[in-house]
């Protein structure tokens, strides 16, 4: 395990700058999947690195994340899919509005997972987090989105010191995001729904009444 840790060069794990290629290992539209936890509050200030990214060049510095949202999509292929979790702020503040936009205009949105702030609390992280579930465009456009699986995970199945925990509901949303991706009806978990985007993409905004919530919403009628 720790020559796999440290690259050993046959098992298939690379020890490398995530934002810097690899070549005939790791380069753009090289992959059908991308899942990944970038760090959070660490910034990126080689001049070098900035300027191969869009959401960073021409900037002085840029948060990791952001960065690694842009090089996750650029990794996959069109029609690729990426899972990243990335902070709240990102889906919510008004000065990376531009960050979103990027978002739009080269993936589809699939699924926004809200987690709770205990998930990685065992690790001293403080930050309101969630889950991108994306699909890579073909072509890039203006940022045209179907509707979009939402859910709000209570519990993930970690207390804050990181210790295990009953009642993880982390499965039954993936069950109720399967689903919808096949075109049929959420409804294995209570906090799941299906919404329409706007510029915003933290989950808590879109969570709808529950005394208006239509529980089963076909793919069909919200597309």
């Amino acid at each position: 395990m720790n020559m796999m840790v440290h690259g050993d060069g046959s098992s298939g794990i690379l020890k490398h700058d995530g934002f810097t290629d690899i070549p005939e290992n790791i380069e753009p539209e090289m992959f059908d999947i991308c899942i990944t936890n970038p760090p959070f509050g660490s910034f990126e200030t080689d001049k070098d690195v900035l300027r191969r990214y869009e959401l960073g060049e021409g900037k002085e510095s840029q948060d990791r994340v952001i960065l690694a949202l842009e090089r996750c999509i650029q990794l996959v292929r069109s029609g690729g899919r990426v899972a990243i979790v990335v902070i709240d702020g990102v889906l919510n503040n008004v000065s990376t509005k531009y960050v979103r936009d990027f978002i739009r205009g080269h993936a589809r949105i699939l699924g926004i997972i809200s987690l709770n702030k205990e998930t990685f609390g065992g690790y001293g992280a403080r930050a309101k987090t969630s889950i991108l579930l994306l699909e890579r465009k073909d072509i890039p456009d203006e940022g045209q989105q179907d509707a979009v699986s939402m859910a709000i995970a209570r519990n993930t199945g970690l207390a804050p010191n990181g210790d295990e925990v009953a009642g993880n509901v982390l499965p039954d949303i993936l069950l109720d995001f399967q689903e919808y991706q096949r075109g049929g009806n959420i409804g294995q978990y209570p906090e799941t729904w299906v919404t329409q985007i706007e510029d915003r993409l933290d989950v808590e905004f879109y969570a709808p009444n529950a005394s208006t919530r239509d529980w089963a919403s076909p793919k069909s009628e919200t597309t």
